[in-house]
């Protein structure tokens, strides 16, 4: 899932595929999507890792990748943990125990490294669009979660959206399959009747930075194609200099350049603990 289009920008540069190959401008995309990430530090598609911690005798402890987004294993001392006995937090990301969970606190242990965690992370933000469950559901894989009547209509497959309801549990899963009355997701947790679900989305400063870092990649791929081009023709009596090509992208390049600086100044600092 690229942060951007191609359309958009073929459109903001000005150029069609007979200047850029789509070939090309996908390479472009994923090269826009990986700089991206370089300075938001994190990233706006959705990853899931796994985290081998040294306890800290707590019952919380923080995660090194956020935005959190989900937690879907955790084991503490080799204890299995079960996922509806913690909450979490996104930013910073932060995992703290229920009172009646297997453990009670984030144990050291002589060996170290006695926690793991299994959890997904990313840079999403909630859309205006959201639907609520008719049932209760439970955990399990491809279940499909009864939704208001119409309410499935407005999500698509490889949507992601937030899960979250009154009784405390809370998720973020992908769209596998829809209908008009019910969605098709991974579930971690069971989640009650009424439970409200959130479409997400990449944020709109994210969508716009990586637009205009694309621009700028694929303007300085067009005039570096350029070197091969003749400046001038000389014929008997005449000569006719024709200057260099696409004189127009080093005012572009430019307000882009402007454009993603002001970007990259909205970027929000994410929090670091060590």
């Amino acid at each position: 899932m690229a942060y951007t289009t191609e359309d958009y920008v073929y459109d903001k540069v000005g150029v069609t595929t007979d200047q850029i190959s789509s070939a090309q401008m996908t390479r472009i995309l994923e090269a826009a999507d990986a700089e991206v990430d370089r300075i938001i530090k994190t990233t706006c598609e959705p990853h899931t890792t796994v985290e081998i911690l040294n306890g800290n005798n707590l019952n919380y402890i923080y995660l090194k990748n956020l935005p959190l987004l989900s937690v879907s294993a955790l084991e503490i001392e080799d204890t299995e943990i079960s996922i509806s006995k913690i909450r979490f937090y996104k930013n910073p990301a932060k995992i703290c125990l229920l009172t009646n969970s297997e453990q009670t606190q984030f144990y050291t242990d002589t060996s170290l490294k006695n926690i793991r965690v299994k959890y997904s992370y990313g840079w999403l933000e909630e859309t205006t669009t959201n639907t609520l469950t008719t049932g209760a559901e439970v955990a399990g894989s491809a279940v499909e979660i009864g939704v208001t009547a119409g309410g499935g209509a407005n999500f698509t497959v490889n949507d992601w959206v937030r899960i979250v309801g009154f009784d405390g549990n809370e998720e973020v899963a992908k769209v596998t399959a829809q209908g008009d009355n019910s969605i098709t997701c991974d579930l971690v947790l069971g989640h009650e009747a009424g439970t409200t679900i959130i479409k997400l989305q990449v944020p709109p400063i994210v969508k716009q930075l990586a637009g205009v870092i694309a621009a700028i990649m694929s303007a300085t791929y067009m005039m570096g194609n350029t070197y091969t081009f003749a400046t001038g023709y000389s014929v008997p009596d005449y000569s006719v200099q024709k200057g260099v090509p696409y004189p127009h992208f080093n005012r572009n390049m430019e307000v882009w350049v402007k454009e993603r600086d002001f970007l990259m100044s909205q970027i929000p600092e994410w929090p670091v603990f060590a």
